[in-house]
Order: C-alpha cells, then structure tokens, then sequence
C-alpha cells in the first residue's frame, strides 16, 4: 500500500480531466449587482457581489486579501499570480463600495490566467468597472475553504475545511482536507471498479494505507526540501501547468472536472497542489536514482537465470493481396457487394496460380491501406493479427499461396515469405532490455529503501484509526 500515493496521484483525474480553457463571450451580457452577504469563519466581511450566470462573483484583489494573498501581474498584463502576503496591509475600500447596487450592470470577459503561486486555477473572469471579478466558489476551494449558501439568510458562508489534523510528520501536520482527498478518491475508484469496501476493518485498513501513503509523501517532500530538490522555477512550473492542460483537453473540459471532483467530494485546489508535489517528488526520484546502476554479472546473470523468458515465437513474413468489404467510411459493404469483391479475389487467385507475378497483381489491386507503408509485406507471430488470416498463413508452406480467405476487412490471397522457427533469443539480442529492466527495479528499490529509512529516522504521529 506503501506506492499507492506516488502512483495514484500521478495518475489522478487523466480519465475525468477536454476543451482548451478559453473565456467566455461575456460581452454585454447582463449581471446582476445586488450583493449577497458573504462570511468568513464566521465573521462578515465587507465585499461586492455580482452574479453572473448563476455564479458569485467577487472583486479578485478584495477576496484576495481576505485569504491572505497578494496579486502579482506579469510583464504581459494577462496573468494574475496569487502569492502568499507579506505583512499585513489594509484592504482599501474603492472598489467595493458602488453606487450600483441592485442595478443589472453589463460585465465583460477578460483575457487573465489567474495561477495561485504559478499554477493555472482555470478560473474565468470577467470585468466590470475596470475591476477583476472572479467565482467565488472557485476561488475559495483553491483556498481549501467549504462554500454554503444558507437560504434562510441568502448569505454565502466560507470556513476553513473542518477537522484537526490526522497526524504530523517530523512536526508537519498532515491535515484533515489531506486526508480526505486522497482517502476519497481511492473510494470513488473503488466504486467504479472493485466495490467499496464491506466492513469496517476493511475501511480500516484503507484508512491506514491512506495515512502511511501520506507519510511517505511528506517524507520524500522534506528530504526533497533538505536537498534543495523542492525549489519551483518557473521552467518548473511551465512544465507542470502544460501536463495539467494536457488533462484538461482531453477530458470533458474544466466544469465537467469539477463537477466531477464535487461528485468524489474532492477538492480542486487540491489537486492543484498535488501536481506540484508530485513533480517534486518524480524529481527527487529520478535524481536519487541516477547513479543505481547494474554491472554485465548481474545482467548476465539475470539471462541464464530465466532463459525461458528469452524464447523468440515462431514468425513469418507474408504478402497478400486484399479486395475490401469496407466502403471509404470503414463501413461493411452491401451483401451484393461482398460477393462481386470475392468474385474479384477469386478471379485474382486464378490470375496468380495461372502463373502471374504476385507482386504486380499486389501492387495493382489489393485495396490494403498499409501497403504503401509495407511493400515487402508484415512479419508476425500468433497472436498478431486477425485469426482467420493468421490461420490461413501459418498453414500455408514457405513459398505457397493460400485459398481466399474472409475476414471482417474483406478477402484476402496470402503469400508466404519466409517463416521463421522459435528458439532461444542469444544473449546480446536482449542484453540492453534487461540492463534496462534491472536498472529500474534496482531504482525503484532504492527509492522505497530510502524511504523505509527516512521512516525509521522520522517522527511520525498518527491521530487517526
């Protein structure tokens, strides 16, 4: 259970991350301007409200010192970065404090990446009086705070996500929200495949795999930190936000994720911040494990060791001529169709045991799509390509060419090659693969090794069963 975090967190999300994130054509679209009370750990804190399109949105600078942040644009104009403050200046009032209230005003989209300390929120925002407006339920979430309308005082309350921490290592507390994340996608994982778990020891037991996972993280990320392997430059972070794009092109687009995330009560800042962490520690991995090497001994040691994992399949190689039962849609042909094209490759086998060069009736007949890129024909094992044609050509003698044969793509007339026995791969053929093989176990051993010292090292308290 020990792995289960490196790899779950990599992995996290690469099914329900589509649409490349672009603004919203807001332009002239209406908002309404009467402002919904907004709390904070259960204080009122004084701030406009917009919504817009179902949504709350808030003054971007405003929020952002109520969550202790300050904004930094670049030299470009178009991204906002969000960083921890520094001090503790005063909010200024200007642009909360309008004359427009209860009005339904006009907002505009506007051209900002919003990244909190160098990391892509995906946050839309739109602009009204020369002020930046964002979602509050977006941004709140990058701050780890729960987000409740209350209806009966039409007030939106943010607090801090609940629970004490359910551990600590090496003094660093591994907090509740921490927990919950990964604890509850390994649940929504478990729910689409396998099934939840049946009693209350086997939660148990995934409560406590959960924890130690997290332990490991926290260990590798102050070693990394020890060893100067945690500092993000912003090559870093152009790395880390192109994989997050990456996910979110190909998966359903960014609402959906968070729908999504809702759904596995799961947290989008979360995430974000998982993708930093694992990008530390896959660094702090691979630099830990550049110089594991293993020496020609242990590789050829490995080889006649398991020589019956080095045996080559028998193979051949085969030309054939295809007439297709596909339309130029990949679509099955009519039944007439068929029969005219298996007349035609009947008409074709004629041709060739008649004496014709198979090459030039190839070369002028077969409708195979991969024979320009395979004029000398396909070499393959069993297992390789589609039964029927694999029968037919590993039944036929060196030289031999077989019967018509069908299959889903069409009818087929087969010429054998060569053919080539099984026996024993030599050593050199696999010598790199297993070098390879043995590298990267012995890395990977040396990773957990690391870390099963760094545990016996560590102080570890755990405050949770």
């Amino acid at each position: 259970m020990k792995k289960i975090i490196f790899s779950l967190a990599a992995s996290i999300f690469v099914l329900i991350f589509s649409v490349v994130f672009a603004f919203a054509e807001a332009d002239g679209q209406g908002a309404d301007t009467t402002r919904v009370p907004v709390q904070l750990n259960g204080s009122d804190i004084d701030i406009k409200t917009i919504t817009y399109k179902g949504s709350i949105y808030v003054p971007l600078r405003d929020i952002s010192h109520y969550m202790n942040s300050n904004l930094k644009i670049d030299k470009t104009g178009t991204v906002v970065n969000l960083l921890p403050k520094e001090g503790t200046a005063e909010l200024s009032q200007d642009d909360t404090s309008s004359g427009d209230d209860g009005q339904i005003v006009n907002v505009k989209a506007n051209p900002y990446i919003i990244r909190l300390e160098g990391i892509d929120t995906y946050m839309q925002s739109i602009g009204y009086n020369d002020v930046i407006y964002i979602p509050l339920r977006n941004f709140a979430e990058i701050f780890n705070k729960s987000v409740e309308y209350k209806e009966e005082s039409n007030t939106i309350v943010l607090n801090d996500l609940p629970g004490d921490p359910v551990g600590s290592v090496n003094g660093e507390d591994i907090s509740k929200g921490e927990f919950d994340y990964y604890y509850n996608y390994q649940l929504f994982m478990m729910s689409n495949n396998d099934g939840l778990p049946e009693s209350d020891a086997e939660y148990a037991k995934l409560r406590e795999g959960i924890f130690n996972s997290l332990v490991n993280r926290k260990l590798v990320l102050q070693e990394a930190g020890r060893k100067k392997l945690a500092e993000i430059s912003q090559d870093d972070l152009d790395a880390i936000n192109s994989d997050i794009l990456k996910k979110v092109e190909t998966n359903g687009g960014i609402e959906n994720i968070r729908k999504l995330l809702g759904g596995a009560n799961m947290n989008f800042g979360r995430y974000l911040t998982s993708q930093k962490e694992s990008y530390i520690i896959n660094r702090f991995q691979n630099e830990l494990g550049k110089d594991v090497k293993v020496n020609d001994s242990e590789v050829r040691k490995y080889y006649d060791n398991n020589k019956n994992l080095f045996i080559k399949p028998e193979t051949l190689k085969a030309k054939h001529i295809l007439v297709s039962t596909r339309n130029n849609n990949s679509e099955p042909i009519s039944i007439s169709g068929r029969d005219a094209a298996r007349a035609r490759a009947e008409d074709l086998l004629k041709r060739v045991k008649a004496g014709e060069n198979f090459d030039d009736l190839m070369n002028k007949y077969s409708e195979d799509p991969g024979l320009k890129s395979n004029p000398d024909g396909y070499t393959f094992a069993r297992g390789e390509m589609i039964k029927e044609f694999e029968d037919a050509a590993f039944s036929t003698k060196l030289g031999g060419i077989s019967n018509v044969i069908q299959t889903v793509y069409g009818f087929h007339i087969i010429k054998v090659e060569d053919k080539f026995p099984s026996g024993q791969k030599e050593f050199e053929e696999v010598r790199d693969d297993i070098r390879k093989q043995l590298e990267s176990s012995a890395k990977t051993n040396y990773f957990y090794g690391t870390i099963d010292r760094l545990r016996a090292e560590g102080k570890i308290t755990k405050n949770i069963k």
